[in-house]
């Protein structure tokens, strides 16, 4: 009896985790224990009738048996040891059994941290003689994608969104999660909901999520190597909807903000570990192997320009429209975008008179420069730190910009280092155009590129 017991309970245990239905197979197993005596009983008395004299009769129907109910007498010491014996096998098996599964969440749990990055999605319920056709994304290569930390940290890459609300309004981007029952379980910040998905397989490098609606979404796993020494002074940060900006901001090393709006500016500070955040998340991107254009065909698409400051100079400036780039860029800029909602903002006050540059060229009687608007923030915040000078040079340059606050185009003098600004002389200290190397952008008027 034993040893059948034991057989069971072992063959049980490997077809565990290959059962769909675990909860069938569990009732099952304890079904067979409970008619283990009756299955050897049964079997004794077939191998007793075998060696009987064989007696040749008309076929007939074999009637079933019927088995009697166990009564189990006080004093029968026969069958309260089986009794005892059948408990202890049901407790045996369901302590085997939860060990299995907790052995199983306990894998899911230790391979499923890390960055994970959305691949494809696929219809299970969908056949093969149909066309499978896969949405297309939101906005350009934007992709979703999480981070998950043991200590039981889910961070979206994209955020969350209360999307019942009018206003749509943000929740942040970290909230907890679980892994349990062969599920991943996302709690909803804010809100006392929360998202669950079957992981369907997990290895080392890919995910299956399975959602109720029988989709299936496969992730793949990010590697990022990055650089220590990779390091800049500044990030400068512009973002606009059709070409009409409304955020700018400069992230310097030391934890100094500074944000514009189309006609005033305000300072803030963060630590240089939020700071070293947020350089190691645009280090996620390749910076060196970024190119400088991205462009999706298109029409009042989000538009945007980063430029990276290294040795007080641009290292790198990127624009992009219709988030072709890479989707960590635009992973690394909502984290930018998003950071004003935890900053306190403070007017920023300076003797020097504030010009907030947009739409700016520099350009003499034949060739012209047009900075992007994160180059444009660059030199306004530069420009703040100039000192006003009693000495006249050859101004060969004309800065245009538009001024949106007085809704009109204007004018400034300047050879790159020293600037005309309402009648005054402003030294920056340093030729703007030759440090950053834009005197090789400059391009002849009436000439496409």
């Amino acid at each position: 009896l034993l040893i059948s017991a034991l057989n069971i309970l072992n063959e049980a245990a490997i077809n565990y985790k290959t059962a769909r239905n675990k909860r069938l197979h569990v009732e099952l197993v304890l079904i067979r224990l409970c008619y283990l005596q009756q299955a050897l009983e049964l079997t004794a008395d077939n191998s007793s009738s075998w060696n009987k004299k064989k007696v040749t009769e008309p076929a007939r129907s074999i009637p079933y048996r019927i088995i009697a109910p166990f009564v189990l007498k006080k004093n029968n010491w026969f069958y309260l040891r089986m009794k005892n014996t059948l408990l202890f096998l049901i407790i045996l098996t369901t302590i085997i059994l939860q060990s299995c599964k907790a052995n199983k969440d306990s894998q899911y749990r230790n391979k499923i941290v890390g960055e994970w990055k959305f691949t494809r999605s696929k219809n299970l319920k969908q056949t093969r003689y149909e066309q499978n056709v896969p949405p297309p994304p939101p906005w350009g290569n934007v992709k979703e994608g999480f981070s998950l930390a043991d200590d039981g940290t889910f961070e979206s890459m994209l955020g969350f969104i209360d999307r019942e609300s009018e206003s749509r309004i943000f929740l942040g981007f970290t909230t907890r999660y679980e892994v349990k029952n062969d599920s991943l379980i996302i709690f909803i910040p804010k809100q006392r909901c929360r998202q669950t998905y079957k992981i369907a397989s997990i290895t080392n490098d890919s995910l299956y999520l399975q959602t109720k609606d029988s989709f299936l979404h496969v992730y793949s796993k990010s590697h990022y190597c990055l650089n220590p020494k990779e390091h800049y002074d500044k990030i400068i940060i512009s973002s606009s909807i059709s070409f009409y900006p409304f955020r700018n901001i400069s992230i310097s090393d030391n934890g100094d903000i500074i944000y514009g709006t189309s006609d005033s500016l305000f300072s803030a500070q963060i630590t240089k570990t939020q700071f070293s955040l947020i350089e190691n998340n645009f280090k996620k991107t390749s910076i060196p192997l970024l190119k400088e254009h991205y462009c999706v065909d298109g029409f009042d698409y989000e538009a945007i320009s980063i430029s990276f400051i290294r040795g007080n100079k641009i290292f790198k400036t990127i624009t992009d429209s219709g988030w072709a780039s890479p989707t960590e860029v635009y992973w690394a800029f909502l984290r930018v975008a998003h950071l004003q909602d935890h900053l306190i903002l403070k007017p920023f006050y300076t003797k020097m008179p504030i010009v907030i540059l947009n739409d700016t060229e520099f350009h003499t009687k034949h060739t012209f420069c047009r900075l992007t608007q994160s180059e444009n923030f660059l030199l306004t915040t530069e420009l703040l730190r100039a000192k006003e000078a009693h000495k006249t040079h050859n101004l060969i340059y004309v800065l245009s910009y538009y001024d949106i606050k007085k809704n009109e185009k204007r004018k400034i003098k300047t050879d790159g280092e020293d600037f005309e600004i309402d009648g005054k002389i402003y030294d920056l200290g340093y030729n703007f155009l030759n440090r950053n190397n834009l005197t090789s952008k400059l391009r002849k008027k009436g000439v496409l590129y």
